[in-house]
């Protein structure tokens, strides 16, 4: 797991990623694409952002390293793909989570690996839920749409912002079986994780890998430092 930091006009925002495949030091990510893309609703286009993308790497003793990815593709927000991969070359060995090639079940037992925000401090944490609902109703979180999302019910503590884009891993299968896309709260403060299925994506990486889809135009930013590194 890294946490990634958006830095766009001095400013940053936060989400977290995992790697999933790797090719000598080159590692590739999955995450949310409104992490790193916007959505222009106007041209319902979903559009890379004008940001520079750090993936941030906590050694065993505590220090951070931050390396700069490259983002190879990402979803199309109008079509409820709210995804996005992640390239960047490390000179450390990182896990390699596998993908899960079946949705979840009701009730399956799993876990989040996130660094919310508010307790960024503290380093990656591990959150217990279980799948409470298999298909959400159709909500608008980022402007994105999540249909065919599920639902899990987070115990304890939510996860909060910078979750966006955390793999989820059931227990059970030791697989990843979904990505974060938001949260939704009810007046008791529960949390309940809105969760794209990993079937759903590796769709997407299987169509990116036989060139269906486009690359993405880094033309369009200026790959000098925005702004300060993380």
């Amino acid at each position: 797991m890294v946490y990634i930091v958006s830095v766009k006009d001095g400013s940053s925002e936060l989400c977290t990623a995992t790697a999933f495949s790797k090719n000598g030091q080159k590692y590739q990510f999955f995450t949310a694409a409104h992490c790193v893309a916007d959505y222009d609703e106007k041209t319902s286009e979903t559009v890379l952002s004008k940001s520079v993308i750090f993936l941030n790497l906590e050694k065993p003793d505590g220090e951070k390293v931050a390396y700069k990815a490259k983002v190879l593709a990402i979803g199309e927000i109008k079509n409820f793909e709210d995804f996005a991969i992640l390239e960047a070359e490390i000179d450390r060995d990182r896990s390699i989570m596998p993908l899960s090639e079946s949705d979840p079940e009701l009730d399956e037992d799993v876990r989040i690996v996130t660094t919310p925000l508010r307790l960024l401090s503290a380093g990656f944490l591990q959150f217990r839920g279980y799948v409470s609902r298999e298909k959400m109703d159709n909500m608008t979180l980022f402007e994105v749409k999540t249909k065919g999302a599920f639902g899990i019910q987070v115990i304890g503590l939510g996860t909060g912002f910078g979750a966006s884009g955390a793999g989820v891993f059931s227990v059970k299968r030791g697989e990843v079986v979904g990505v974060v896309i938001g949260n939704a709260y009810n007046q008791q403060g529960h949390v309940t994780a809105i969760v794209s299925p990993i079937t759903k994506f590796n769709n997407f990486y299987k169509e990116y890998k036989e060139g269906k889809r486009p690359l993405v135009d880094h033309k369009q930013i200026d790959h000098k430092q925005i702004g300060p590194e993380p």
